[in-house]
């Protein structure tokens, strides 16, 4: 939140990594008039990353002292855990594992490889979502080696 100084109402945040501006967010883009809260969003950060953040207003008087924020990016999903065999036939095997989602970030889905190849693709079905971390699917056209 960013009170406007009374007669000279701030137009602009100023977000900076370091000495590098990140973002300039204008007050009609980011300003929530209901909240008072301005949003911006910072993107080309790397994944799994901690970062110092300042954000600065300015308005027709010049640009006011920073603030501080440490940031987290989202994390890379862990292996699978709870992998295993629940059926098989002639030349597919079924598959199931436990997966939990990074903060942030969910798992949307897993592929299966066979050497370095990907035999399968498991899409998180509409009834994980609740559950979260309960993931299945059938190899099929399994050849021997």
């Amino acid at each position: 939140k960013v009170p406007d100084p009374p007669g000279a109402a701030v137009h602009t945040c100023i977000v900076r990594l370091a000495e590098q501006t990140l973002a300039v967010v204008c007050r009609n883009d980011s300003l929530s008039w209901i909240s008072g809260i301005w949003n911006a969003e910072i993107k080309g950060l790397q994944p799994a990353q901690v970062r110092t953040l300042t954000v600065s207003a300015c308005n027709p008087v010049g640009e006011g002292p920073s603030s501080v924020i440490h940031v987290h990016t989202s994390n890379r999903p862990h292996a699978p855990a709870e992998l295993q065999q629940t059926a098989r036939e002639l030349a597919s095997v079924q598959l199931s594992w436990t997966l939990k989602d990074p903060v942030g970030a969910e798992v949307r889905m897993c592929t299966v490889l066979h050497g370095d190849q990907a035999v399968a693709t498991a899409m998180r079905s509409s009834d994980s979502w609740a559950s979260g971390s309960s993931w299945s699917i059938t190899v099929g056209d399994l050849q021997a080696d």
